[in-house]
């Protein structure tokens, strides 16, 4: 007795037992969704649009402190979580989980550091990442202590998961002493 849906439309189901004792029941097969489209990653604060390619579906959130949506498929992050966004055309559903992290404070500490020479970059929101691509720098990915590597800048990075902020660092090269 179990149906499943082939393709869109509507059919009768028909239930015999035996000699003309039939039952009948009409059922709709509904078109499934497309895959939700957009980036399931966002920041407290900030905003990402989501897109379905099937019309007339409605959009939902299953914890709109953490993640919230409009009827235009704009998801917006309230708060650090995961909240499932749901796109629904009649009874079926297409899911994206939605991760919401914390947005980084400004990166503090000195902007200038000599050429062999180390210094602290600090940020007031624990639990994230440091890097550089900078050839000039390095820096602890989990202590933030920054190395002059050759004069020039540098850009760091913090990152709480697709969260992040930047800050240049200026790296002074050292004039050799020379003279009798």
């Amino acid at each position: 007795g179990t149906v499943t849906g082939v393709t869109p439309g509507t059919t009768t189901i028909t239930y015999s037992l035996g000699s003309g004792c039939t039952q009948t029941m009409t059922m709709t097969v509904m078109p499934s969704p497309a895959a939700i489209a957009g980036s399931p990653n966002l920041c407290v604060g900030s905003s990402s649009s989501l897109t379905d390619a099937t019309p007339g579906g409605t959009w939902s959130s299953s914890a709109t402190g953490i993640a919230t949506i409009t009827s235009g498929g704009l998801v917006g992050g309230a708060a650090a979580g995961t909240a499932t966004i749901s796109y629904s055309v009649g009874a079926c559903a297409a899911i994206l989980p939605v991760t919401v992290n914390t947005t980084p404070s400004a990166i503090g500490g000195p902007t200038q550091v000599c050429v062999a020479a180390s210094i602290t970059a600090t940020n007031g929101v624990a639990g994230g990442v440091w890097s550089t691509t900078s050839p000039a720098i390095s820096i602890g990915s989990s202590t933030g202590i920054v190395t002059g590597l050759s004069g020039g800048t540098g850009t760091i990075t913090y990152a709480i998961g697709s969260c992040t902020v930047n800050r240049v660092v200026t790296v002074n090269g050292v004039t050799p002493i020379t003279g009798p």
